[in-house]
């Protein structure tokens, strides 16, 4: 018998712990995203997954460096608004 496992059921049989890694970072970009600062943000992550505070720095760091290279830079979005006027 055959069986097709997805992406993630592998990665869960390989590596469990990338998928809780996985789902702490994915927490902490949305706090970040929400406008809370880092430091509020890494003691949300301490208190929710027990981790060591440098973990959850490090893991807010991580969130924050992720969300930096998604979004456009600053003066990119300011420039919309003007160019929009034109």
């Amino acid at each position: 018998m055959t069986t097709t496992l997805s992406l993630l059921e592998a990665v869960q049989a390989l590596a469990p712990q990338a998928v809780e890694r996985a789902r702490r970072l994915q927490y902490a970009a949305a706090l970040l995203s929400q406008g809370r600062s880092r430091r509020e943000v890494s003691g949300m992550v301490f208190a929710r997954y027990h981790c060591t505070r440098s973990k959850a720095w490090r893991l807010v760091n991580m969130a924050a460096d992720l969300a930096a290279e998604i979004s456009p830079p600053q003066s990119q979005q300011q420039q919309e608004p003007e160019e929009a006027t034109r």
